[in-house]
């Protein structure tokens, strides 16, 4: 599992926000604390479980 707590494994595709090292770090914190699985049950089909973060509808 890539850990995605530090900032070196996460990249924006906007310059701009890849160069802003503060939001860069509040979203690999916030991404980092998501955990998941996976599973296929007896039919073959392959499920996600995903516990997301808190802060998911602060708008």
């Amino acid at each position: 599992m890539l850990l995605i707590k530090l900032p070196k494994n996460f990249k924006f595709f906007d310059s701009v926000k890849e160069n802003n090292k503060p939001e860069k770090q509040k979203v690999c914190s916030t991404i980092g604390n998501i955990r998941y699985f996976y599973f296929v049950d007896k039919y073959g089909i392959q499920w996600e479980c995903e516990q997301g973060h808190t802060d998911i509808s602060n708008n």
